[in-house]
């Protein structure tokens, strides 16, 4: 999703709008388009992508876009997974969640501007 959220709601609703192209994977796979766009807006605000068991009931994931530097080249992502010891409490806790975001952020930004110091 962390990808998915540099596309405008209007380019997600034709790569998307077809309901065989969202699957539900999981009870918590979002598969109405509605359901997708309200997630990449919510990425677009806080500028990282969650999924909390919607790919797989035991594992959590967080990642960042990572812009080009130069023109022509192609936007990637990074990203953490994370297995939870329990299908009935799949979420790490808001602070671990934190560490790893803003680890992402630090790591997103040195893939930006590899001139920064360590």
């Amino acid at each position: 999703k962390a990808l998915l959220a540099r596309l405008t709601p209007a380019e997600v609703a034709v790569r998307f709008g077809d309901p065989a192209s969202r699957p539900r994977w999981t009870e918590r796979s979002e598969t109405s388009l509605e359901g997708l766009q309200r997630d990449l807006a919510r990425v677009r605000e806080r500028g990282w992508s969650l999924d909390e068991g919607q790919v797989h009931p035991l594992v959590v994931g967080v990642a960042m876009a990572v812009p080009p530097r130069a023109s022509g080249e192609q936007t990637f992502a990074v990203g953490v997974s994370m297995i939870s010891s329990a299908p009935t409490d799949p979420e790490p806790s808001d602070e671990h969640r934190k560490r790893v975001v803003d680890e992402l952020a630090s790591a997103v930004q040195r893939l930006t501007n590899p001139m920064l110091p360590e």
